[in-house]
């Protein structure tokens, strides 16, 4: 089953930054970024009191209907081409999608996914990513492994029972606020360090959970999946809408149809990345001066 702590070896609690990226001046290497690491806060909003993680952890589990290590769920929606918009304010090139089912191994830090896709959502804002009019559905499959970087797992942790895993691992704080609970995990991963900020409402659900990843156009982009609609899936209680912005717009909408836990873990194919941004496989960080790396 993989690590007890559901995080490779890379990825361990560090202290409290996260990247800065200055994009590369060199035309013939137009991939090419230098990070800046800078010290980043993970403190609570103003007003905001410590509280106790354990309690708050096992109390978070209960309202999700308790812990697991495997979790399945089938949805039905859209998925978005980061970096292919029709405009800076409006939203990147749309896919639908149908027959959606992820199974995610919590404890190994793997998943597997599968859908039928299909490009031209939008039959009046074509163009990108492959979008053609009259486009045919065809199968997608997705696998994400243990080794894989800390942006390439994100599918992963940006859930409810994901973001508690990774609060197991240590080093992580929780805070009462005005309207619930922030829960903060700094997660080292490709020799940075990445937060992971989670706001609870008042029953310790998941609202909003948030980190910032390197993206050689973005720089330092913000992850966000904002989660809501929480119902009954039998005996476990997950969100039925799930939402992903990156760049400050939407790259996946699900409606979540059925859950359940406790399902057989899945068959990992070959790494892949997430959105764009970071280095899914874990790539070299070298240190070109102090504080600087490439």
């Amino acid at each position: 089953m993989g690590s007890r702590t559901g995080i490779s070896s890379e990825l361990k609690p560090m202290p409290n930054h996260r990247p800065t990226l200055a994009r590369a001046v060199t035309p013939a290497r137009p991939l090419s970024v230098v990070l800046v690491l800078a010290a980043t806060s993970l403190a609570p909003p103003a007003g905001a009191q410590p509280a106790d993680l354990a309690v708050f952890r096992e109390a978070a589990l209960t309202a999700l209907g308790g812990p697991t290590d495997t979790l399945e769920y089938t949805a039905r929606g859209w998925d978005a081409c980061l970096g292919q918009a029709w405009a800076v304010t409006e939203g990147w090139a749309r896919w639908e999608l149908t027959d959606y089912r992820r199974i995610i191994d919590y404890r190994a830090g793997t998943s597997a996914q599968s859908a039928m896709r299909r490009a031209g959502l939008d039959p009046d804002r074509l163009g990108g990513c492959g979008a053609q009019a009259g486009a045919a559905a065809s199968p997608q499959q997705t696998s994400i492994r243990a080794d894989a970087g800390f942006s390439g797992q994100l599918p992963i942790w940006l859930t409810p029972h994901g973001v508690l895993q990774l609060a197991e691992a240590g080093n992580a704080t929780v805070a009462t606020t005005s309207t619930g609970w922030q829960l903060s995990v700094p997660v080292a991963g490709e020799g940075v360090t990445y937060p992971v900020v989670a706001d609870f409402d008042t029953n310790h659900r998941a609202e909003r959970i948030r980190t910032w990843i390197d993206d050689p156009v973005f720089g330092d982009m913000e992850v966000v999946a904002v989660l809501g609609d929480y119902r009954e899936f039998g005996d476990v209680t997950f969100p039925e809408s799930l939402t992903l912005l990156q760049g400050g717009l939407a790259t996946l909408e699900l409606t979540i149809e059925s859950v359940a836990h406790g399902v057989e873990s899945p068959e990992i194919g070959p790494a892949r990345g997430f959105g764009g941004g970071g280095n899914s496989a874990g790539g070299e960080v070298v240190a070109i001066g102090s504080g600087v790396y490439v």
